[in-house]
């Protein structure tokens, strides 16, 4: 059966330029694709987008959001997508890895891969705001200026803070960011989700005890080490599930499950429905 690809920067980059970070014209990111971006698929990098104008759907993970512009949304490494658009979209999209982001706590991946909403809408201003900090960060892209990282550095976080704001003031994520062990903690069941590790050994490999990690890590996120690690193999689990052809018992194996019938009840018990009537659901949502 099929595996759902996983991209990485130089797979998709269209100018010849060094590095991990890349600004283009979205409709010649789709034009000129150089592998399937339609398609269900995922990367190991960040993709944001400003969108101006824009009409279709994108299913992240299992989601299907309606594109209206202006907008920007951010896609995260590692989130399956794919994309059913009508016309070319205008706008940009803002490739870049992980280390552009550096240590800063405010912008931890592994906090907004588990609790950042994907796709904001603008207003009028905020429409200004995102395109004048875009137009100087593709100034700086294109240029061949003296310190041109630290400018790009500078700019795009500038863009996520903007982004991180309008998400804010949705009441859907709060700023504030965790402590280092909750974000090693998330970092760490974003490897080993598949191998069904138990909290007492997560809390070994982080250099803790039990007490300490459920402590922390609930105060932190509102949810307690064993569920956050439940709740990420179901997110695999539906990923798998909507965006690829495989079957119950191929997807359960691949999750680390030995016995399909006891990835079922897994499933069951926390969604309320069987694998298949999910996969079932999720095809109808889309369509």
């Amino acid at each position: 059966m099929d595996a759902l690809p996983l991209y990485h920067m130089h797979q998709l980059k269209l100018e010849d330029r060094p590095g991990d970070f890349e600004l283009i014209d979205v409709a010649q990111s789709f034009l000129h694709a150089r592998q399937d971006v339609f398609g269900a698929h995922r990367h190991d990098f960040f993709e944001a987008f400003f969108l101006q104008a824009v009409s279709g759907k994108v299913n992240i993970d299992f989601s299907s959001f309606t594109l209206d512009g202006p907008l920007v949304m951010l896609i995260l490494p590692g989130q399956v997508h794919r994309w059913d658009l009508g016309p070319l979209p205008s706008g940009w999209v803002l490739r870049f890895s992980q280390e552009w982001l550096g240590g800063d706590a405010a912008f931890d991946t592994t906090l907004v891969g588990h609790f950042l909403p994907s796709l904001v809408q603008l207003s009028p201003e905020q429409d200004q705001v995102f395109l004048s900090v875009t137009s100087l960060m593709h100034r700086e892209f294109q240029a061949d200026l003296p310190r041109r990282t630290e400018g790009l550095s500078a700019l795009l976080r500038l863009w996520l803070l903007e982004f991180y704001r309008l998400v804010n003031a949705t009441g859907q994520w709060e700023l504030s960011p965790p402590r280092p062990l909750s974000r090693r903690f998330l970092d760490l069941i974003d490897h080993q989700f598949g191998s069904h590790p138990s909290v007492r050994d997560l809390a070994g490999e982080l250099g803790t005890s039990t007490t300490r990690l459920f402590n922390e890590v609930r105060a932190d996120l509102g949810q307690t080490p064993g569920e956050l690690v439940r709740n990420r193999l179901l997110l695999e689990a539906k990923r798998l599930l909507s965006l690829s052809e495989r079957n119950v018992s191929e997807i359960a194996w691949e999750l680390g499950f030995e016995d399909p019938s006891y990835f079922t009840r897994f499933f069951r018990k926390a969604m309320r429905c069987t694998p298949l009537e999910f996969r079932n659901q999720a095809e109808k949502a889309i369509e």
